[in-house]
């Protein structure tokens, strides 16, 4: 748990995700998370380096488990490597004919690597 009288470079979620909860998620959307996410949310389930916010699943007595997505960076899951990674696009919706992407990493890992270096310099 983080203390909240400190004000660390990176926040998480109280607990990372089940392997059952993370299922569920993956079933209920139809596609397998890449490795690279699937470590993230089963270590963290969210996590932000401010002002970056990673979303993920996490899971409030309130709301239960609850899918957190982002409609700017997108997984194209029809692209997978060798190793089951997706790359990450930024998406413009607002761009005529279907919007604009923008590759922004091969994998999940390296998109979440590059703005944590990016915000912790």
């Amino acid at each position: 748990m983080t203390d909240p009288t400190c004000d660390p470079p990176a926040k998480t979620s109280d607990d990372g995700c089940s392997p059952a909860v993370i299922a569920r998620a993956e079933r209920e959307m139809g596609l397998t998370f890449p490795p690279s996410y699937r470590l993230l949310i089963e270590e963290f389930g969210t996590w932000e380096v401010a002002p970056t916010e990673f979303l993920g699943v996490c899971q409030t007595e309130r709301a239960g488990d609850v899918l957190l997505s982002s409609v700017a960076e997108t997984l194209d899951t029809s692209r997978p490597d060798e190793n089951g990674e997706y790359p990450v696009f930024a998406w413009n919706p607002g761009v005529l004919d279907g919007g604009l992407m923008e590759r922004l990493a091969d994998s999940y890992g390296e998109f979440a690597l590059a703005e944590c270096r990016q915000k912790l310099t």
